[in-house]
C-alpha cells in the first residue's frame, strides 16, 4: 500500500518555488537536498528531477552514483539510471565509469555499464567483454538466494546486453554459448539478432535436449521489435498454426502477432474465434486479439466482457476497454457491469471504477499481461 500511495504522489503537482529551486540545481546539490530530505514526496519529487538532469562533471557523477550505492530501492536505482542515460561523450566520464566496472560491488559494475554503453568509450570494451565471459555462477537470478549474487548475475547480464548493442552480429558466439549457462540470454538474442533467432529458436523448440527447449522458450518470451518479428512475419504465422508448438510458445507468438499485425490481419484471428469449436483454439486466438490493443478489436472485447463464462477472463477484457474507450463509453460498459455481470468481485471492482469516473477521477489501471518483455533488471536492495 505504501508502495502505491508514493507512486501516487509522483503525480502530484509540484509547488512552483520547488519546481523553481530544481529546475536550475546542480546534480550534486540535487543529491544534498535528497540526502537531507526527509518526507517520501520531497525525496520522490528531487529523484524525478534527478532523472531529467545531464551529468556533465565528475562531481555529477559521483553524486549520481552515490546516491545509487547507497540508497538501494527501485526509485533510486531508476532516476540514477536514467540520469546516467543522458550523459554526454566525455574522455574523463569515460574512465570513472570504467573504474566503477571494475569494483567488487556488482551494483557499481552494473552501473559502470550502463554508464560506458551510453559513452561508447572504446577503452571500456575489452573490461565488458571480460565481465560478459565470465562463467555464470547460476541459471538465473532466481536460482541465487543471496542478493548479491543475484545483482552479480544481472551485471553480466547486462555486459552481453552491451556487447550486443555495441558490437552486434560479433556478439552472436558468445551469446548463444551464454544461453546455455543462462538461458534467459536468448531474450538478448531476440531483441538484437531477431531473424537469426527465429531459426534457431524454431528448430530448438521441440529438442530432445531440455536445455535447448529452455533457450527456445526464453527466446520466444523476450521483447521482440515489431519492425523486426514483421521480418519473418508469415513464418510465424505458419509456426503459431502448427499442433505441436509447445503452448508457451505459442503464447508468446499470440503477443507478438497482436502487437504486430495490421487490423485487416486481426480479421481472420476474430472470424476463428467465433468459428472453432476447439476452446484451446479459441484461447489462443483471443490471446492475439487481446495484444493488438488498438480500437479494431473494441467490438470482440467488448461481447467478451459480457459473454465470456470465466470472470477472470470477462475482467481482463474491461481491463483492455479501459484504454481504449473514451471516458464516456467506459461509463456505460462500467453501468453495464455493475448490474449484470454474475461475478460479486467484478460487479464491485466496477462500481469503484465507476464511482471514481463519476468524480472526475481516472481509475487506477487494472493489472494485465505484458505487451512482450523489455530487457529490465530487477536490481535487489
Amino acid at each position: 500500500m505504501k508502495a502505491l500511495v508514493i507512486a501516487t504522489a509522483l503525480l502530484a503537482p509540484v509547488p512552483s518555488a520547488f519546481a523553481a529551486s530544481t529546475e536550475t540545481a546542480s546534480l550534486l546539490d540535487l543529491h544534498d537536498r535528497f540526502v537531507g530530505a526527509t518526507k517520501d514526496l520531497e525525496r520522490l519529487r528531487i529523484l524525478e528531477q534527478i532523472s531529467r538532469s545531464t551529468p556533465t562533471s565528475l562531481a555529477d557523477v559521483s553524486a549520481v552514483y552515490d546516491l545509487f550505492m547507497r540508497f538501494r530501492n527501485p526509485y533510486v536505482f531508476d532516476a540514477a539510471l536514467k540520469a546516467v542515460s543522458l550523459t554526454r561523450p566525455n574522455g574523463r566520464l569515460g574512465a570513472l565509469f570504467i573504474d566503477y566496472m571494475k569494483q567488487d560491488d556488482p551494483l557499481s559494475v552494473f552501473f559502470g555499464i550502463k554508464g560506458a554503453m551510453r559513452l561508447r568509450d572504446p577503452r571500456a570494451l575489452p573490461v565488458i567483454e571480460a565481465i560478459a565471459r565470465r562463467p555464470f555462477a547460476f541459471s538465473s537470478p532466481a536460482a541465487a538466494s543471496v542478493p548479491a549474487d543475484k545483482n552479480q548475475w544481472w551485471a553480466q547480464y547486462q555486459a552481453l546486453v552491451a556487447l550486443a548493442e555495441w558490437e552486434g552480429k560479433k556478439s552472436w558466439p558468445l551469446l548463444k554459448e551464454k544461453a546455455h549457462e543462462a538461458p534467459r540470454v536468448a531474450r538478448i538474442m531476440s531483441r538484437y539478432f531477431w531473424k537469426d533467432s527465429f531459426s534457431l529458436f524454431r528448430s530448438w523448440m521441440n529438442s530432445w535436449f531440455a536445455l535447448r527447449r529452455r533457450i527456445s522458450e526464453e527466446g520466444f518470451s523476450g521483447y521482440i521489435p515489431c519492425s523486426e518479428f514483421r521480418q519473418t512475419w508469415d513464418a510465424a504465422l505458419r509456426l503459431f498454426r502448427r499442433r505441436r508448438v509447445p503452448k508457451e510458445i505459442q503464447a508468446s507468438l499470440a503477443i507478438e502477432i497482436g502487437l504486430g499485425a495490421t487490423d485487416a490481419e486481426l480479421a481472420p484471428f476474430e472470424a476463428d474465434y467465433h468459428a472453432s469449436q476447439d476452446p484451446s483454439r479459441r484461447l489462443i486466438d483471443a490471446d492475439v486479439l487481446f495484444s493488438a490493443r488498438r480500437p479494431a478489436v473494441i467490438p470482440f472485447l467488448k461481447e467478451y466482457a459480457k459473454t465470456n463464462p470465466d470472470p477472470d477472463q470477462r475482467a481482463a477484457a474491461v481491463g483492455e476497454l479501459a484504454e481504449l474507450l473514451a471516458p464516456k463509453d467506459l461509463q456505460e460498459l462500467l453501468k453495464w457491469v455493475v448490474v449484470n455481470d454474475p461475478d460479486p468481485d467484478n460487479r464491485q471492482t466496477a462500481a469503484g471504477e465507476l464511482r471514481a469516473l463519476e468524480g472526475g477521477r481516472t481509475p487506477q489501471p487494472r493489472p494485465k499481461p505484458p505487451a512482450g518483455q523489455e530487457l529490465v533488471p530487477l536490481l535487489q536492495p
